[in-house]
């Protein structure tokens, strides 16, 4: 559960309510999960020990943002936690795609879409760039070894695999469920 106080004496008050309830349940307030978290952005700006938490695999903390001027603020904001991009990442290479060479493309599309949606919908709904940039392109180079691996001519061939790769994403946006509306595919 995420409390929001507007001082720290508040907080304070709230911790000590919320242990002794939990004590009156037979209970206790988790040491290392249980924190205080000053909310840091553009209009908060003290010092404060820690200015950011993880829950529900979401990473909170200031980010930047953007108003609807065009004006660059600092706003504290979700994204994807980098524990949760570490699971993503092993999951992709649980899939082990470079060993998956018998396969077509369309069917390494039809394995991995529906848990690439599952992400993009839940992950991708604070944040998305964050989601782009540290699990998509990740996916991406994957699929461009795959690439390397399964055509004898791009066997050593980094830049070329890419550029087939952006050509086959260009081509069919929706073969890949993170290539939908995406401008520039292989990083």
């Amino acid at each position: 559960m995420i409390c929001h106080c507007h001082s720290l004496s508040e907080c304070e008050r709230l911790m000590a309510a919320l242990q002794e309830r939990f004590a009156s349940c037979g209970l206790t307030l988790h040491p290392q999960k249980t924190q205080v978290v000053y909310c840091k952005d553009s209009s908060r700006r003290g010092q404060f020990p820690r200015i950011q938490f993880t829950f529900l695999g979401y990473c909170f903390r200031p980010r930047m943002a953007m108003n609807r001027h065009g004006g660059i603020f600092t706003s504290f904001l979700p994204a994807v936690s980098p524990q949760a991009l570490k699971r993503m990442r092993d999951r992709i290479r649980q899939i082990d795609l470079r060993r998956q060479t018998y396969l077509p493309l369309e069917e390494l599309a039809r394995r991995l879409n529906p848990i690439l949606r599952g992400w993009i919908q839940y992950y991708g709904r604070f944040y998305p760039t964050e989601l782009r940039a540290k699990l998509f392109s990740y996916l991406n180079q994957e699929l461009s070894a795959w690439l390397r691996q399964k055509h004898q001519r791009l066997r050593r061939k980094h830049r070329r695999s890419r550029e087939l790769l952006t050509r086959i994403a260009q081509q069919r946006p929706g073969l890949f469920a993170h290539w939908h509306g995406e401008r520039a595919v292989a990083g």
